[in-house]
């Protein structure tokens, strides 16, 4: 018999195709369930919380992914080359469900949702942060965590409408991004250090 984490994937593959058309909700999630060979009203015993908790399983998997991709993270790179690659790694190996992930946009932008949204964006940053050495627990953590958000969220749209090849354009866009974000810490250190 097949496992529990099995089944959610199976339904989960099955939910990223049909999403493209039916959007995220718990019509789509039993949909998928069925097509994935899962009685309909049983869903909810893998995902008790509905298309909620898909949602959230799906965020789960792809910090599983970005974790594997990390294992080659190339270690001679800068801490903001780093932060760069792993974010360009995390759209590389979400380009199959690119189509998917627009509508999740959708999902996340109803009021209802904000806070997962905003919830699971926090993990990924967070993510991002740790599997590129930074072990901060002051201050810091707080706001080098807000300034990435940022970045990435802005990144991600673009990511959405992106069609060059190996998302060369997003790669160029984070890179302006990320250098814009350099200047201004730098300029923060500076004043801090005239103050002194």
């Amino acid at each position: 018999m097949p496992s529990t984490s099995a089944i959610k994937e199976k339904i989960l593959r099955k939910a990223l195709e049909n999403a493209v058309f039916d959007g995220w909700n718990n019509t789509m999630l039993e949909a998928s369930a069925a097509m994935a060979g899962i009685e309909k009203k049983a869903a909810y015993i893998y995902f008790p919380a509905g298309i909620s908790s898909l949602v959230d399983f799906f965020a789960g998997e792809s910090l599983i992914e970005l974790e594997k991709a990390a294992l080659h993270l190339p270690h001679d790179k800068k801490l903001p080359e780093k932060i760069s690659w792993l974010i360009m790694e995390y759209f590389k190996a979400a380009a199959k469900n690119q189509a998917a992930i627009k509508k999740l946009m959708s999902y996340y932008a109803l009021p209802q949702n904000m806070l997962q949204g905003l919830s699971n964006l926090h993990r990924l940053v967070d993510k991002i942060w740790r599997l590129s050495g930074d072990e901060s627990t002051d201050f810091s953590y707080y706001t080098k965590r807000f300034s990435l958000s940022a970045i990435y969220s802005e990144t991600l749209l673009f990511w959405l409408g992106d069609n060059s090849e190996n998302f060369q354009e997003t790669e160029a866009f984070l890179k302006r991004r990320m250098g814009e974000l350099m200047k201004f810490h730098k300029f923060k250190s500076a004043i801090k250090g005239s103050r002194k």
